[in-house]
């Protein structure tokens, strides 16, 4: 399933979900490349970024830490989150 392909960063809330298809939001960013693999974190997360200044920083880290996530399991995660329209891409 997972192969050699491309990696990318979530929060550690995204993947113990992926497999049961409960989606916790998903937050990103735009990309630069076309693919859109880009850091991810859930909507608890974002909550605690917006309430810290908005900005993940040396200071203001991910809850819990992060994940790798592989391009599969990444737009898996999205396209759950997506499905049940918790997607924002800011």
């Amino acid at each position: 399933m997972h192969g050699a392909q491309r990696e990318t960063f979530v929060c550690a809330h995204i993947p113990p979900r992926i497999d049961h298809g409960v989606d916790c939001g998903f937050v990103c960013y735009p990309g630069p490349d076309d693919d859109g693999l880009t850091d991810a974190w859930c909507f608890d997360c974002e909550v605690f970024l917006n309430a810290n200044g908005g900005e993940w920083t040396d200071e203001v880290k991910v809850p819990d830490g992060l994940s790798i996530l592989c391009a599969q399991c990444y737009l898996r995660a999205r396209k759950i989150a997506d499905e049940h329209s918790r997607l924002r891409v800011n």
